[in-house]
């Protein structure tokens, strides 16, 4: 239920509490602080409905200030006791698990059938390609090729259709006749299309003018059977492609239209799914299985660049305005560039060959996300790939040229809230809200970065669930191939297959913990704590998010001295 930068302080890259901050920093290197007395926490016990309308115009003000919103977090509780509310959720899961079970019952069935008619397209396409290659051997007056395939094809008129010609009592077939002639066959395999007068056969092949006749006979029914089957194959080869596009389309459709279906199902996520939320409701003041009681915790995020002070120390920017440079000449970490020299053909068929700067003139993805983001993937068990990461990037880049997002500092918000509505044993109902954390964060760029791939890497973890849930690529279907391929290397090509792979790299706790007590060169923030930072723009933090947002939650609930919206 934490977010990944909310585990950050609880791990060796925490530098430790501050008298003043929540969070982390390392002076011009990364910022991710709260100042202490803008920690805001509110609590409004309202009638059913009341405290969220409010919440959800809250939310709508966000963006209207500049925000970029987003939600992190979506949990969800209900006592059995509340029995309207409690059946109203479980029959929606219900219904949903529902069609989620119909839906899969359906890929299942279009997937065996798509297996069927794939067995016969592959059939008929080795019976294609000997035609092809006699039609090819003919106009090229190739002798090899030509003989090549019709070998082929005698074989199949041989094993599938002569072999039903025996009558009772009287074997005819090449296979059962073998007995009497043991060279049959390989006569049989040297005859030629002009090869149907029985005389010329024995003389040509030296054998009895009574095999001639046989082998004069089964030349001729061959040659009739070839043409035959080449206008047979050629409807059906058309026909089950046809059969099996149409099939595999249907499999893509059904697919796309169980995803909402899972994704709905699963974002009703209830508290008891993990072991903190179960730990939340055991220290949770009332018990779900005696009072008619709901719970619903969300986390959202929402940021901003500071319109705030400019750097005077550092060099103007406004000549890289919007300038997009060759992706390995930008100033990435080694690591990173080294991944992405051996992933370039990935990367310029996607458009990424050359990247836009950031407008702030600092590059976001700097050592410390790069470090982080093999923590970020631990915390979601996802691997962001490089395209994700660029991709992240260049579209944080392009959001804030848009934006005109000029400076390298960020106002980040989280807003948690809990939102519990009570049914009394008297018949009346009572919302509490509660806003647990709404924290103006001053944010350097590359935490904003981090934020982002965060968000990607929620949006991978959904997708794998959906495509494990379809039977697209699930977990345990890749660990089955890797054991196949250690067991038959050669059989599934793995040794071809096998490539260096570029680790992201480990800072060792040495590294972090010097630092983090700031044994490291100024970086490309400000590096000032207490006359930049602590003084300029925490100030900032405070008019630009803390007054007017406090303000507005007094406003709305009619406390004495506020009034929303505001009085001019």
């Amino acid at each position: 239920m934490a977010t990944f930068i909310e585990e950050l302080w609880t791990k060796p890259f925490n530098p430790g509490p501050n008298s003043s901050t929540e969070g982390f920093y390392v002076p011009g290197e990364i910022y991710h602080i709260v100042p202490y007395n803008q920690r805001t926490k509110l609590t409004f016990t309202t009638p059913p409905g009341l405290a969220s309308a409010k919440l959800f115009t809250f939310l709508s003000l966000l963006p209207k200030m500049g925000f970029q919103l987003v939600k992190m977090e979506d949990w969800i509780e209900v006592s059995p006791v509340n029995a309207q509310f409690y059946q109203l959720t479980l029959q929606q899961k219900q219904q949903l698990e529902a069609q989620i079970k119909q839906g899969l019952a359906g890929i299942a069935t279009s997937v065996s059938d798509f297996e069927l008619l794939f067995h016969d397209l592959r059939k008929y396409k080795d019976f294609m390609e000997y035609f092809e290659a006699l039609e090819k051997g003919k106009e090229e007056k190739n002798k090899g090729l030509v003989s090549k395939a019709e070998q082929s094809l005698k074989a199949v008129f041989i094993d599938q259709v002569d072999v039903h010609t025996d009558l009772p009592n009287t074997p005819i077939a090449l296979r059962t006749i073998v007995q009497r002639w043991p060279t049959i066959i390989a006569d049989f395999m040297q005859l030629e299309d002009s090869d149907t007068d029985p005389k010329k056969i024995a003389e040509k092949l030296k054998v009895s003018e009574a095999e001639g006749v046989v082998l004069a006979t089964k030349n001729k029914l061959y040659q009739k059977w070839r043409n035959l089957f080449h206008e047979t194959v050629l409807g059906r080869y058309e026909r089950i492609k046809s059969l099996v596009e149409m099939r595999k389309k249907s499999i893509d459709e059904y697919k796309n239209m169980i995803r909402p279906y899972i994704a709905r199902y699963r974002s009703i996520r209830e508290l008891g799914e993990t072991v903190e939320g179960r730990l939340l409701l055991e220290k949770h003041p009332l018990r779900m299985s005696g009072q008619a009681v709901s719970l619903h915790i969300t986390t959202h995020w929402a940021y901003r660049a500071f319109s705030g002070p400019p750097e005077l120390h550092k060099a103007s920017i406004e000549s890289e305005r919007a300038v997009s440079k060759p992706i390995l000449s930008m100033n990435f970490p080694m690591g990173l560039k080294e991944m992405i020299r051996e992933n370039m053909d990935e990367i310029k068929a996607e458009g990424l060959s050359k990247i836009q700067l950031m407008p702030s003139g600092i590059e976001s993805l700097d050592k410390w996300v790069w470090f982080l983001i093999r923590e970020l993937e631990k915390h979601y068990n996802i691997n962001l790939s490089i395209i994700d990461i660029l991709k992240t990037r260049q579209k944080f880049a392009e959001t804030a040229e848009e934006r005109n997002w000029r400076q390298p500092y960020y106002l980040s918000v989280e807003l948690k809230v809990t939102r519990t509505l009570f049914k009394l044993a008297n018949g009346a109902e009572i919302e509490d809200m509660e806003l647990t954390k709404m924290f103006p964060y001053f944010d350097s760029q590359n935490i904003i970065l981090l934020k982002l791939l965060e968000m990607r890497a929620k949006e991978l973890d959904l997708e794998n669930y959906i495509s494990q849930m379809i039977g697209e690529s699930s977990a345990e279907g890749n660990f089955i191939k890797k054991i196949l391929e250690e067991e038959y290397p050669y059989v599934f090509h793995a040794k071809k297959r096998e490539k260096k792979k570029t680790e992201f790299p480990r800072a060792s706790k040495t590294f972090v913990s010097e630092a983090l007590k700031y044994f490291v060169k100024p970086g490309p923030y400000e590096p000032v704590w207490d006359d930049r930072v602590a003084t300029m723009w925490m100030g900032e933090v405070a008019d630009a998010f803390t007054k007017p947002a406090t303000a507005f939650w007094k406003g709305v609930f009619s406390i004495p001295g506020f009034e929303y919206p505001p009085q001019v």
